[in-house]
Parts: C-alpha cells; sequence; structure tokens
C-alpha cells in the first residue's frame, strides 16, 4: 500500500481538501465555504472536518503528512500565519503547531 497525504487549501471563501497519493494521483477531493468571519477556531474546526472526511476509511499509517496552503504573509519555517489579509484573526497564529496537536502528523505549510 502506497503513502499518502493530506492537502489543504484555506481560502478566504472556500476550503479545499485532498488525499493524494505518492504520485500526486487525487483519490478523495471535497470543498466547502470558508466560515472567515467567525475566525480562526472554527476555520481550523473546518479543515480539520475536511482533512477527517479525506482520510475516512483509510489507515492511520498510510497518511504521512498534511499540507496545507493559505495566503500570506507566512512563516513557513515555524508554521505561523503572520497576518492573513482575509482571514479574520489570523495575526501570528501557529497554525502548523495547532494542526499538529490535532492530528499527531507533520505538517507543512506554504503559500
Amino acid at each position: 500500500m502506497s503513502p499518502l497525504a493530506i492537502a489543504l487549501d484555506l481560502g478566504g471563501t472556500q476550503l479545499r481538501g485532498a488525499l493524494v497519493d505518492a504520485e500526486a494521483n487525487i483519490l478523495r477531493h471535497a470543498v466547502t465555504a470558508t466560515d472567515a468571519a467567525a475566525g480562526p477556531a472554527v476555520v481550523l474546526q473546518q479543515l480539520c472536518a475536511i482533512a477527517s472526511a479525506m482520510s475516512e476509511e483509510i489507515a492511520g499509517d498510510r497518511v504521512l503528512g498534511i499540507g496545507v496552503v493559505l495566503p500570506g504573509p507566512l512563516d513557513t519555517v515555524n508554521g505561523v500565519a503572520l497576518a492573513v489579509p482575509t482571514l479574520a484573526g489570523f495575526v501570528d497564529l501557529p497554525i502548523r503547531t495547532m494542526l499538529e496537536q490535532q492530528w499527531r502528523l507533520p505538517v507543512q505549510l506554504e503559500n
């Protein structure tokens, strides 16, 4: 069985998720509206819900990590959203740490 990863795209209007294999084939995908006005806690819950949907019925040890893209500026070294203009409250938010604590998987943050 090949290793898998969860890809998440956090935008001001939409959240997208995908489960991909080592050859970048999309095995599952989902899209939902971002509840941006509700603040970081709600948006991160939405991200976790999409990640859960992507990994449903998949053996946990097959998913090696999570990649998250979102508007910047970002501190990708430390996994911090410095000031996301399209998402209320996403200022100095340690997204990588928050998601790693939730998922117990490595998380990579990119712009």
